[in-house]
């Protein structure tokens, strides 16, 4: 598991308060009946005076690890991961 830290002076600072309260709406609610490979799951989010707490599954690696290792993708490499990215979106936007 792993979790996302949020600070709600930083929330407040960017004025991202309703992003922030739909990112957490989304994860906690909706994401139960979503379920796809390349879309990490939410358990729960916690909440204190200062921070939001959202547990979420441990990704092994992401899109900046893989760059960062590769440096360089090839044309096959950065086909398959944009079709990752591409139905995972496409599975976000159809619930």
């Amino acid at each position: 598991m792993a979790v996302k830290i949020l600070e709600k002076e930083k929330i407040a600072k960017w004025n991202a308060q309703k992003m922030i309260e739909y990112e957490i709406d989304f994860f906690t609610k909706k994401w139960e009946t979503i379920s796809h490979t390349n879309i990490i799951k939410c358990f729960g989010h916690y909440e204190d005076a200062k921070l939001h707490y959202l547990v979420l599954e441990h990704c092994a690696t992401d899109l900046e690890k893989i760059m960062k290792i590769e440096k360089v993708l090839e044309e096959d490499r950065a086909q398959q991961l944009f079709r990752q990215l591409v139905f995972a979106i496409q599975k976000l936007h159809s619930h």
